[in-house]
């Protein structure tokens, strides 16, 4: 009786957990850092384009993407969950902020949070529409205060690396959306991918 309590009493303790605040903002964090690394590894992927051997290199990449069909919807699986999880978890935590201020601010002044912190319940709805380019300057733009909020969510926020991770979400977001702006622009400029037609 007592080793079957003992599973149930961790999924308790789980849900326990992701009821609280602290337990959705670590949600938020490892759901982000999933899909933070996804994207890393998709850009890297599609900027061998710029390869001398471009050709090559992207179909020994699309080889590899579907070398196995079992491990490839095993990742499209987890990827889908982290980000259902990732959206709903911060649905779940923007109305919490509401219930605790149901009446709004009179006027509201930020003082230390960022443009890109006060747009992260709106750029990433936004990251749906991935038809034109500047979507990628908004994921920039959640990239930005999602990677440095990422790290404090997990507790790794002293006064000491603040400076270092600020410029790390910053460096790491600009590269991303310029890396995958850069691909589309060249192609239509005629600079990349005329020999891949």
């Amino acid at each position: 009786m007592a080793t079957a309590a003992a599973p149930n009493s961790k999924l308790q303790q789980s849900l326990a957990l992701y009821q609280s605040t602290i337990g959705k903002k670590y949600v938020v964090a490892i759901t982000g850092a999933v899909l933070f690394a996804f994207t890393i590894g998709h850009m890297l992927g599609n900027l061998q384009i710029y390869l001398p051997n471009a050709e090559e290199a992207l179909m020994t990449y699309a080889k590899l993407l579907h070398a196995s069909a079992e491990l490839l919807w095993a990742i499209r699986i987890a990827l889908l969950t982290c980000f259902v999880l990732h959206v709903v978890t911060i649905a779940q935590l923007y109305n919490v902020n509401r219930a605790a201020r149901p009446q709004a601010y009179i006027k509201k002044t930020p003082t230390i949070s960022s443009y890109a912190s006060r747009t992260m319940y709106f750029s990433g709805p936004i990251l749906f529409f991935f038809v034109l380019i500047i979507a990628m300057s908004m994921l920039g733009l959640h990239l930005t205060h999602g990677v440095w909020s990422m790290f404090q969510s997990v507790g790794f926020n002293h006064p000491r690396y603040t400076q270092t991770l600020r410029t790390f979400a910053t460096a790491a977001a600009a590269v991303i959306s310029l890396g995958n702006i850069s691909i589309p622009v060249c192609v239509l400029l005629g600079i990349i991918g005329k020999d891949l037609v």
